[in-house]
């Protein structure tokens, strides 16, 4: 599959369901570390991709790997300014982590995020 990746995104310049589909299977199946490799290759095909690096973000949360799950989230984030629940995920992360202030100061930007805000 791996290869069939790199294939399309040569031949169409975008990334199909070809690569995600078994990344989403693995997913479902709790099989996060096969998952992460899926979405790890379409990240390297795809370095600005925020979806790839959300879902890597989620991998790494859901493997207790919460550094990792942060930096991917953050790395998403700047691409994606506007997405609350990056946003929330980060401030998630740094509360588990003891980081109050830190956890706090995301609330609040996804309170400013707020359509209704």
């Amino acid at each position: 599959m791996i290869k069939a990746c790199e294939k399309n995104k040569k031949r169409n310049g975008k990334i199909s369901d070809v690569c995600t589909s078994p990344g989403f299977a693995c997913l479902t199946n709790e099989n996060y570390a096969e998952a992460l490799v899926y979405f790890q290759k379409i990240l390297d095909l795809e370095p600005n991709n925020h979806e790839a690096l959300q879902i890597l973000g989620y991998i790494y949360e859901r493997m207790n790997r919460f550094g990792s799950a942060k930096q991917k989230y953050e790395q998403a984030l700047k691409l994606d300014p506007g997405n609350i629940e990056l946003i929330v995920n980060i401030a998630h992360i740094l509360e588990r982590e003891g980081d109050y202030h830190g956890a706090v100061a995301y609330y609040k930007k996804e309170n400013e995020k707020k359509p209704d805000a």
